[in-house]
């Protein structure tokens, strides 16, 4: 595909189905963003999930609070919120969904309200908590059993209720979870929790949180992860081949539940070899990065109901990739730094959100009109995550 070329400085210019259960989701572009979005950070195996779990005790939920060790470090800004993980802790597979911003430092999981500033603790794994998702009233995430079970199992939280819930765990799930609005997805290996698959087979399991109401999307041999998921849509892998040449491909498909149908994409775009860094679909657009050799990289899009594939930015250094509503976000090193790059589908050039001078920047998130991205410099420098309003 065609370089796009360095950023520019900031501000430069460069049918649908019935839901499983009652809506919980604002209509919206920003309503399902983050939950629905692949990390490479986020795949587990090990894991499984079956909706029928006991709340976790409110006892000891409150008690976790009320530690000060996992607390991030919040700073307003002019454009948004400058926010630094406890103790110098690394802050990764981060999702971001109209006023919520989750990620895991550590062995902590924490959401952040963007509205007022405040952070709460969702869950401290023995290890490191994995994939948080977060989507209109809930936010789910992977960490392990209470009693040292070395299967992780999916908690949920609910804003509206100011509850957390642990999902009972077996071993047999195969991705990490997506979710949007009360919609949860997953990917379920052999007989599973649900015994949705069998044998060989994957199983993509989509579950409301809120009724229970749940059904299997598709099964078979070749499903694989990652699992993303914009309900009524929900996109997963399919198994790689080689074919003529050389050449590899990468399936991915993308059900529309309501109507049946099924558009699929090879996401290597005819390329010899690649591998896939991140995927995020919103509506029926699309978007992945892809890294090709070294450090280069492409960020790609494509309509599903139509066209073919196009380039957003190609070259080295390249991170994020996200989509919602009609804009896309990326990054990519510009004059010393890192410019955190925003494409408005509707018209006009690249432009430039902020500028990162020091630091490299793994990661960047939209949701809504809010764009984030995650910058790690090293032992003395900043790591943590920073956001920006856009303007309308």
């Amino acid at each position: 595909m065609p370089a796009s070329g360095s950023g520019p400085a900031p501000g430069a210019t460069a049918p649908v189905a019935p839901p499983l259960g009652p809506p919980r989701d604002p209509a919206g572009a920003g309503a399902a963003a983050g939950g629905r979005r692949f990390r490479p950070g986020a795949l587990v195996v090990a894991l499984a999930v079956l909706l029928v779990g006991a709340a976790a005790g409110a006892g000891m939920f409150a008690m976790e609070q009320a530690s000060v060790t996992w607390r991030p470090h919040a700073t307003k800004t002019a454009a948004g919120w400058r926010i630094a993980g406890p103790h110098g802790l690394v802050i990764h597979d981060a999702s971001l969904s109209g006023d919520h911003l989750a990620w895991v430092s550590g062995p902590y999981t924490v959401v952040f309200d963007l509205t007022n500033g405040t952070s709460k603790l969702l869950g401290i794994a023995r290890r490191t908590g994995e994939a948080p998702a977060v989507s209109g009233e809930y936010v789910v995430w992977l960490d392990e059993a209470p009693g040292g079970s070395a299967a992780p199992s999916i908690w949920s939280y609910s804003f509206a209720t100011s509850t957390r819930r642990r999902l009972a765990a077996t071993t047999m799930v195969a991705s990490a979870p997506a979710l949007s609005g009360s919609t949860l997805v997953w990917a379920e290996r052999g007989s599973g929790s649900t015994g949705s698959a069998s044998g060989g087979d994957v199983a993509i399991v989509a579950r409301d949180l809120g009724t229970g109401a749940g059904r299997v999307v598709t099964k078979g041999p070749r499903v694989t992860d990652p699992v993303v998921a914009e309900w009524p849509r929900v996109g997963w892998g399919e198994s790689a081949t080689t074919g003529a040449a050389g050449r590899a491909s990468y399936s991915f498909a993308v059900k529309d539940v309501g109507s049946g149908q099924t558009y699929g994409v090879d996401l290597l775009a005819g390329v010899t070899s690649a591998t896939l860094m991140n995927i995020d679909l919103s509506g029926t657009t699309l978007v992945w990065r892809l890294r090709t050799g070294g450090s280069s990289g492409e960020i790609l899009m494509r309509d599903l109901t139509g066209g073919t594939t196009q380039p957003i930015a190609s070259g080295p250094g390249l991170s994020g990739g996200s989509i919602d509503g009609g804009v896309v976000v990326w990054a990519q090193p510009f004059g010393g730094g890192t410019s955190i790059m925003c494409r408005r589908l509707s018209g006009g050039s690249p432009f430039a959100v902020a500028a990162v001078s020091t630091g490299t920047v793994t990661d960047v998130l939209v949701g809504g009109n809010t764009v984030a991205w995650i910058v790690e410099s090293g032992p003395s420098g900043f790591n943590g995550i920073e956001t920006a309003r856009l303007a309308q």
